[in-house]
């Protein structure tokens, strides 16, 4: 025997190939209950037959066998599921999840509230502003784009120039740059309130009530308009922006900046300076992104604001890019429902927290939904503010959305964090190969679920050229575009025409209008604004009376037959002529050329569509269900007379009437 075979033999236990081989072959399931007693009981049996041979239910050592096994069993539980919640693959509880993808530094994105801008309509003031002409604004209602109106604008910026802080006259802005493409100003009211400058207000989206808060923006060091640090005394502030397209466009106007949710406060005091020190706070559903802390003086005032360190890969209140310079910075922690903690750093590469803090969340609905221009309109806000002369004065502005809002997210998913955890670590935040730039975009947001990329500096390279360095280090390279994320910006395509009769008209109809229609951007626009009608919860099946080529009649029924169309008062309704229906297989069968076969025929499906061709009076039949046409001639009883006796005429009832349809139809 070979000296290496044979030690293997002898020390099986050590051998990997064995533990290996073990494992594969090992069957978990068997650690329930009954199997295993009857292994205890198997054992006693061939190593102790003539000591324990008393295997009766009655026995007092057979309880304590079941005993056993059932400790075993819920041991056996435990430990496998302990097993499961150490791994991200298989781990199920939330927290465990969570845990799991922070030991490779990823940390789960919260739910995103719906973020948008909304336009003021109409504005007015209680303070005495006049305009070129010498009217008197205080009190009268402004409205922008006002066609019978030709001052609306200069009488809109005095009114607004009257509201601002001091040195912030309309043209003088604190903030300007370009937005989107779009020319941008920021502006700040002259608000007197000592909290912060933060209005609520509830509008119902989807057939739910949510709450949305107007809070102050800026764009300072951005690409977009975002909501301002929270202060408590400052004044709210607000956006002009044109488009170079007229006042009546959408993006021309004065805007507030809107976000949907609740802010809320938390204070504490860390007595003693501790390393990695963490302040949890438990209130759920606070968002992703508005979170902001503020350290104290001692008397209960902002002094400074910590720095919220970018939840990036590679990132933390330890090691940091912020490091070098900023010092007082922290990182937020996400856990379980949304709740988070703020976790600090350890003395070295960044400062401890001593003393009092106060930190602003906002908590926001944890839910994707869509918010349409419908659902918001005349917004009422009214902003108290100083004027000039110290007087207390009141601005009053109708606010109403323009453009719809599809940036609301729910928190991120357990499966969704098991896939882009790894992804993300392999990657370590860096786009350097092909699979780097399908993996990186997918951790900028929750609601990203497919990428690809194409590394352009590298294509089309032939082999008998040089090679070139793609890093350009050692050669030019041309650079097409930078990283970023793909966005949707809705537009509302448009065109006109000029007409002097009705053929003008009608030709426009045919030749422009119905091209439009035909165009992929008219069929997407009506797949994203008007949704399928969701008739699912209806338990209506199809009851056939008579089949034809490529026809069939009948009724639904459910219980009885379901009158459809504009009889209707349920989801029914929506069965009309010309709307498509999808029926699906009443059983294991399938659908073959209009007829169910069996579930194995060869380009048999589980569902068919039909299109309503035409529907008699209610569908139902006033109830009855078939169109009756075999009926005996028409009696006496089915005769309604009309008229007064001179004038006195007859006619079939029309049940009767309804009823022989079929058969006069058919008969001609």
């Amino acid at each position: 025997m070979a000296t290496t075979d044979r030690q293997n033999r002898l020390l099986v236990a050590e051998d990997w190939r064995k533990i290996y081989q073990a494992f594969q072959q090992a069957d978990f399931k068997s650690y329930d209950f009954e199997t295993l007693r009857r292994t205890m009981v198997a054992y006693l049996r061939e190593n102790y037959p003539d000591d324990f041979n008393d295997f009766v239910e009655s026995s007092e050592y057979v309880a304590l066998i079941d005993l056993i096994a059932y400790i075993a069993q819920a041991l056996s539980f435990r430990v496998d599921l302990n097993a499961r919640e150490n791994f991200l693959e298989t781990a199920e509880r939330r927290n465990s999840i969570l845990r799991l993808a922070r030991l490779i530094n990823y940390n789960a994105k919260r739910n995103k509230p719906a973020t948008g801008l909304l336009k003021i309509d109409s504005i007015s003031t209680t303070q005495d502003v006049a305009d070129s002409t010498g009217t008197n604004l205080a009190n009268s209602t402004i409205v922008w784009n006002d066609s019978a109106n030709s001052n609306y604008r200069e009488q809109f910026t005095a009114i607004l120039n009257a509201a601002n802080q001091t040195g912030q006259l309309f043209g003088n802005p604190r903030e300007s740059g370009t937005i989107g493409g779009i020319t941008t100003e920021v502006y700040t009211l002259s608000s007197n309130q000592l909290d912060l400058p933060v209005f609520k207000f509830t509008k119902s989206v989807g057939g739910i009530g949510r709450q949305f808060e107007i809070v102050p923006s800026t764009i300072d060091n951005s690409d977009s308009v975002y909501e301002s640090s929270p202060l408590e005394g400052t004044g709210l502030t607000y956006t002009y922006r044109t488009d170079g397209s007229g006042d009546s466009s959408n993006n021309t106007g004065f805007f507030f900046l809107f976000k949907q949710g609740t802010m809320q406060s938390t204070d504490f005091t860390v007595d003693t300076a501790e390393t990695n020190y963490v302040k949890s706070l438990n209130t759920t559903n606070i968002n992703d992104t508005d979170v902001w802390l503020y350290k104290l003086d001692q008397f209960g005032q902002v002094s400074e604001q910590w720095t919220k360190v970018p939840s990036l890969s590679g990132n933390n209140a330890i090691y940091n890019s912020l490091a070098k310079s900023e010092r007082n910075i922290y990182n937020v922690v996400t856990k379980n429902n949304d709740a988070i903690d703020l976790v600090f750093g350890d003395g070295n590469f960044s400062n401890l927290p001593l003393g009092s803090f106060r930190t602003y969340h906002r908590i926001s609905d944890n839910a994707k939904y869509a918010i349409q221009p419908a659902d918001m309109q005349n917004i009422q806000l009214a902003v108290p503010y100083t004027d000039a002369n110290g007087a207390q004065q009141t601005l009053t502005v109708t606010l109403s959305l323009k453009a719809s809002v599809y940036n609301a997210a729910a928190t991120e998913s357990n499966d969704s964090i098991r896939e882009k955890a790894a992804q993300v670590y392999y990657s370590q935040n860096r786009m350097i190969t092909a699979e780097d730039y399908q993996v990186v975009p997918l951790s900028a947001s929750q609601e990203i679920v497919k990428v690809r990329s194409v590394n352009r500096s590298a294509s089309g390279i032939s082999r008998a050229k040089e090679i070139l360095d793609p890093t350009g280090a050692y050669s030019n390279v041309s650079v097409f575009a930078e990283d970023g994320i793909i966005y949707r910006e809705e537009s509302v395509q448009q065109f006109t025409f000029t007409f002097n009769n009705r053929s003008d008209i009608q030709s426009t109809l045919d030749t422009s209008v119905e091209a439009k229609l035909k165009e992929a951007y008219a069929r997407q626009f009506y797949y994203l604004k008007y949704g399928t009608k969701d008739i699912s919860t209806l338990s209506a099946t199809w009851n056939s009376t008579t089949t034809s080529t490529n026809t069939n009649t009948g009724y639904f029924t459910s219980g009885g037959a379901l009158v459809i169309g504009d009889f209707a008062t349920s989801n029914m309704k929506f069965a009309k002529p010309g709307a498509l229906i999808k029926f699906t297989s009443p059983d294991s069968r399938k659908f073959l050329n209009g007829k169910l076969v069996t579930s194995t025929t060869d380009n048999a499906e589980d569902r068919l569509w039909a299109k309503i061709g035409a529907v008699v009076g209610d569908g139902a039949n006033s109830g009855v269900g078939n169109l009756e046409s075999g009926l005996g001639p028409v009696t006496l009883n089915d005769i309604v007379p009309q008229g007064s006796e001179s004038t006195r005429s007859y006619r079939i009832s029309p049940q009767r009437s309804h009823q022989l349809w079929k058969r006069t139809s058919s008969t001609g």
